[in-house]
C-alpha cells in the first residue's frame, strides 16, 4: 500500500514539474503567474525538479536490485 502512494505522489511531483517547464516556456505565462503569485518564477525550476524526480526514480529502481 506505501508503495502505490509513492508512486502517486511521484506522479504528482512530474505533473508540477511539467507545468513549471511550461511556464518557464511561455514567456507571457511567466509573467502573468510570477505577478499574481507575487514570486519571481526561475524558468529553469521544472527541469531541476525533472531532473530531481529522475534521479530519485533511478535510484530506487537501483536499490530494489
Amino acid at each position: 500500500m506505501a508503495g502505490a502512494r509513492r508512486i502517486q505522489d511521484i506522479e504528482r511531483l512530474r505533473a508540477i514539474a511539467a507545468l513549471a517547464v511550461l511556464i518557464g516556456h511561455v514567456p507571457w505565462l511567466q509573467v502573468g503567474i510570477s505577478q499574481r503569485l507575487h514570486v519571481p518564477l526561475d524558468p529553469w525550476t521544472g527541469l531541476e525538479l525533472v531532473f530531481g524526480i529522475s534521479g530519485f526514480v533511478v535510484s530506487s529502481a537501483v536499490e530494489r536490485d
